[in-house]
């Protein structure tokens, strides 16, 4: 199962590796 913890992680992924494309 995934945990609300592990949610919040891919989510800051996401947005780390967002701001390293458009930076």
């Amino acid at each position: 199962r995934v945990t609300i913890t592990s949610k919040v992680n891919i989510y800051s992924y996401g947005i780390l590796a967002l701001e390293l494309v458009t930076g």
